[in-house]
């Protein structure tokens, strides 16, 4: 049964732009499948060696990721897959993204001059349930490769479903020879809206994070700190993420948090998070401070969350719960 986990992209930092009527909330499931290789797609490398591949692929129909509808997908060097104004001056380049996997990727075979790795997209299903999929097959390692340090390859597709907007990240089977270079330690993968790249701000940035066969995913309210949160290693052979599109409103995040109270606050050592509703409904509680940095995850004991540690200032709660998010904030003396 697939692991159900749920994550507001909800943004409190002062500093950032965020609309709350565009709140969203993507469920996420991790579950393991059979990893079968695309058959009769469409190559983008047409069996020739290649490095630092830049291409656009059309996806076929258009697909709604954040707040617009797409219809490409674009690429710069790495697995990563972009939308928007991916050609703009990096001081003023705003642009979302999917990420599989943060790594620049070579042909295997590019020092022998034998193309060994294919990238290939196909567009499946009848108009109204089409499937885009994508494939980086048998993939390197660009450190690696030109490092002469091993011949780390991996296979991963990522699914776009046009019924429903889910996306799927599937990962098929690896191998990690330098964990200097290919990192299997820290693998950085999730989704980014609207980051643009000269402020280092974002409407929306979720990672993956701790053991890939279960991990949990954050939302990320400080740009920099991104590098903190990733998976302890590469997705075994089968593994496939899932995010599920849907939407909340604003009505319905300020009506949930009118059923929590935060006691005392201002605080000290502790905070006690009260609520009208059966407290076990609550899945996880985050804790950001004022400038959007996440400084806390709770999931048990809510009734008494330490606090001593942090900083004096204020703190902002996201609740969330089995009915959707609810937030609150507090101040730390």
């Amino acid at each position: 049964m697939a692991n159900m986990k749920k994550i507001a992209l909800f943004n409190f930092v002062f500093f950032f732009v965020f609309n709350i009527s565009n709140a969203q909330i993507y469920d996420f499931s991790v579950r393991n499948e059979t990893y079968t290789p695309l058959e009769k797609s469409t190559s983008v490398t047409n069996n020739e060696v290649w490095k630092n591949l830049e291409y656009s692929i059309p996806i076929g129909f258009d697909f709604p990721f954040y707040d617009k509808l797409i219809d490409s997908l674009h690429t710069q060097g790495g697995v990563t897959l972009m939308v928007d104004n991916i050609d703009g001056h990096p001081s003023t380049r705003v642009f979302s993204a999917f990420i599989p996997i943060l790594k620049k990727i070579v042909d295997l075979g590019f020092l022998e001059g034998e193309s060994l790795s294919d990238i290939s997209y196909l567009l499946e299903g009848v108009e109204g349930s089409r499937i885009f999929k994508i494939e980086w097959r048998n993939v390197g390692i660009d450190s690696e490769i030109f490092n002469g340090t091993g011949a780390s390859f991996f296979n991963i597709q990522i699914w776009l479903h046009e019924s429903d907007g889910s996306i799927e990240f599937r990962y098929g089977d690896s191998r990690f020879d330098n964990p200097v270079d290919s990192n299997p330690s820290s693998v950085t993968i999730g989704l980014i809206g609207n980051f643009n790249s000269g402020l280092e701000t974002f409407d929306e940035f979720m990672l993956l994070h701790g053991d890939p066969t279960n991990p949990f995913l954050y939302y990320l309210g400080y740009y920099p700190n991104y590098y903190e949160l990733s998976l302890d290693f590469y997705p075994p052979d089968g593994t496939v993420y899932t995010f599920n599109r849907s939407s909340v409103s604003t009505e319905d995040i300020r009506q949930l948090s009118s059923d929590f109270e935060i006691q005392p606050n201002p605080a000290l050592d502790f905070i006690s998070l009260k609520t009208k509703n059966d407290i076990n409904s609550i899945q996880s509680v985050s804790i950001y401070n004022s400038t959007g940095a996440l400084v806390k995850i709770v999931e048990s004991d809510y009734d008494l969350i330490k606090v001593s540690h942090l900083n004096p200032g204020m703190y902002h709660l996201s609740i969330l719960t089995d009915q959707g998010l609810a937030t609150k904030r507090f101040v730390k003396m």
